[in-house]
């Protein structure tokens, strides 16, 4: 490698190295700023908020790496400019493609290792980050609901619980009604339910609470309800 190759990729890797650790942790507060209801409300400790940074970094670096290739090759190039080095090196003779040349040979780097992670980091992180989502959801919605208070924060669903003892898993006095747009809801009463993450739905950001004891029955504004079904 010709020294003044070297001589451009110095210049442009001290801006890019910079401009790449300031966009990604900008990038990093954004995403933990919006997590923070979460992260509050359900009081996530410091390991799986840690693990929530760390699974979106993949998503993060995706977008910060051309964000800093820009950043480095305009602050080196307009850095040469202003010192007149680059009508120096034009006036001995140097073309403009060898000059573009580490250029070139940086942003193709890039590329390619922006295109492995794309490929490969990205949909395990975004998979790991839902999954850890759920679970935090899962984990802490026991605590979250109050005794005779309705909880809405599931999506379709309505809650109301008459005890949620502290020491026990379940609740007591379930009642679970959907609330969604349709002709017919279903309404379940038990006499004790717990939290529980299906399998099959661990993909869905919905936790459903599993009624012990009781029976559903749907209700329709327009006919009236059904026989109620053993749950």
């Amino acid at each position: 490698m010709r020294k003044l190759d070297k001589y451009v990729i110095r210049e442009v890797l001290g801006p890019l190295t910079l401009g790449f650790l300031v966009y990604t942790f900008l990038l990093l507060m954004q995403f933990l700023f919006r997590s923070a209801d979460m992260i509050i409300r359900r009081e996530v400790p410091a390991a799986q908020v840690g693990k929530l940074l760390l699974f979106t970094l993949p998503n993060i670096i995706v977008l910060t790496i051309p964000m800093a290739l820009l950043f480095g090759v305009l602050v080196a190039i307009g850095r040469l400019a202003a010192d007149s080095e680059l009508v120096a090196m034009r006036a001995n003779g140097i073309s403009l493609y060898a000059l573009a040349r580490p250029v070139l040979a940086i942003s193709a780097f890039l590329t390619v290792l922006n295109g492995v992670l794309m490929i490969g980091a990205l949909p395990r992180g975004n998979n790991a980050l839902q999954h850890l989502r759920i679970d935090i959801l899962g984990s802490s919605v026991t605590r979250q609901v109050e005794p005779r208070v309705f909880y809405q924060d599931w999506e379709g669903l309505v809650l109301y619980v008459f005890e949620a003892p502290q020491e026990s898993p379940y609740w007591e006095g379930v009642f679970v009604a959907e609330d969604l747009p349709s002709n017919e809801n279903q309404v379940t009463v038990a006499e004790r339910g717990q939290v529980r993450l299906d399998e099959a739905t661990r993909r869905n950001t919905a936790s459903r609470a599993r009624p012990r004891r009781g029976f559903a029955n749907r209700l329709s504004p327009s006919s009236g309800s059904r026989w109620p079904t053993p749950h």
